[in-house]
This record gives structure tokens, sequence and C-alpha cells, in this order.
């Protein structure tokens, strides 16, 4: 079993931003690198998302992550559908190596197969940028479940039976590396970089938390403040798309 979302963040906003529209957009010309196969079918390989760089501010993730982590908002009891796409954003918060100086945030796009009790999962984020020190700061690269470096990924969801009754969660285990743009330093997700949370509501939702650890390479790392392997706390949010 998954830890099962961990965040130790409560609260509620009355007000939710309308916020993000058309995250992904999908360039068929991108595929998985040379020795990547798609674990749900290796014949064929997966075509990941191109994301366009994200705009949004700490303080406008926050308005949305926030009171979907609401004790008033119910766990929801299966995903609403067999098959599903959820659209959202992943954001990274940094370190001097100390103290937390800021964050990134990239497009997230989840698409899930689920029955009535388990699934499988396939993550995309990219478009990654933010304010690190009050510097601006963006970063090429795209993560995925793709690329987890864990000896056996995981990229499933589950059911909660325990009370007060039955929830649906999710993992997912990522990799990947993040180049920060201005100075050229590579982030290299390792194993043990995973999201995971709950399904809110009636399943139209998703909210969640996670770790990242990360090696740079090329210089000290802008998100961890390190120049050895550390690791970034991150916070997911994510709607499901109208088919």
């Amino acid at each position: 079993m998954p830890r099962i979302f961990r965040s130790t963040r409560i609260g509620f906003l009355v007000s939710v931003l309308a916020f993000v529209a058309g995250c992904a957009v999908v360039d068929a010309s991108v595929q998985n690198p040379p020795g990547t196969t798609d674990p749900t079918d290796p014949t064929t390989p997966r075509v990941l998302p191109v994301f366009a760089p994200t705009t949004s501010t700490e303080a406008e993730f926050a308005a949305i992550w926030v009171p979907r982590n609401s004790p008033f908002i119910g766990i929801a009891t299966a995903p609403k559908d067999t098959t599903a796409r959820y659209v959202g954003e992943l954001q990274i918060y940094t370190s001097d190596g100390t103290t937390r100086n800021g964050s990134i945030r990239g497009r997230l796009q989840i698409d899930g197969t689920f029955d009535e009790y388990t699934g499988t999962l396939e993550v995309a984020a990219g478009g990654f940028a933010g304010e690190i020190g009050g510097v601006p700061v963006t970063y090429s690269g795209t993560l995925s479940d793709l690329y987890a470096l864990d000896m056996n990924p995981e990229r499933r969801t589950g059911t909660i039976f325990d009370p007060p009754g039955p929830g649906s969660w999710f993992t997912a285990d990522l990799g990947g590396t993040l180049v920060n743009d201005a100075s050229g330093v590579e982030n290299t997700l390792n194993a043990g970089s995973q999201i995971d949370g709950v399904f809110r509501g009636t399943g139209d939702t998703l909210v969640g938390d996670g770790t990242f650890r990360i090696t740079p390479n090329g210089g000290t790392s802008a998100i961890t403040g390190q120049s050895t392997e550390a690791d970034a706390s991150v916070e997911v949010w994510a709607d499901r798309q109208t088919p």
C-alpha cells in the first residue's frame, strides 16, 4: 500500500480561481527516448505531450490546491469513468539548501484506465516555470512515469476500504530531467520520486503531493540548493476533462 496523501496543510478558501484551460498539446513527433517502452503496451511507443510554459503563480496554485485538500470535500468512492484524462498542475517547492525560497510549476496530464477498485495511470508534466529567490526561472524537460528509475515503478489507483468508507487513491513513480534554462544545470529525478493522493467529490478532481529525489549535474541545483542528491516537496491537482 503506498503512502496515502500525507500533507499536513489544512484550510479552506471560499473561492477558487477558474484557471488553466488547454494544458497540453500533443506533438505526434515526440516519442519515447531510446530504450524506453510503454509498460502497458511495449510494442507501441507512447507519445508524450508537449507542454506550453506555465504562467501561474504560487498563490494561484494554492487557491486551487488548498480547498481541494479540505476535509469538507469527501474522497470519491471510485474514479468517475472507466477511462479519463485529468489535467492540472504539478508544483515543486524550491530551497536554498536550508530555507524554502520559491517554487516552479509545470502542466500536468494524467490518463487513467479504471475498473471498480483498481486502475493504471500514464503521467506526464512539463513547461515548468516560476520564481526562485525572487528571480523568474524556466526549465526544459518532461517528467513521466515512463522515465521512472524505480525497479518496479508504481502507476496505479486503488480503493481504501477502511472507515469511514471506501475511497479512491492514486500513486505514480516519476522520472526525467529538468534543465535550468539559465544555468544549464540538470536536475534528474532518482528512484523514489513519487506523487500520490486521492480522487475528490464525485471523482471529477484529484489532489495530492509527494517527494522528488533530485541529483544535479553541472552545478548546484536551484531547486534543492544542493550539489548532491536532495529531496524537494511537490503538490499536484488535476480536473477530469469532459470527453
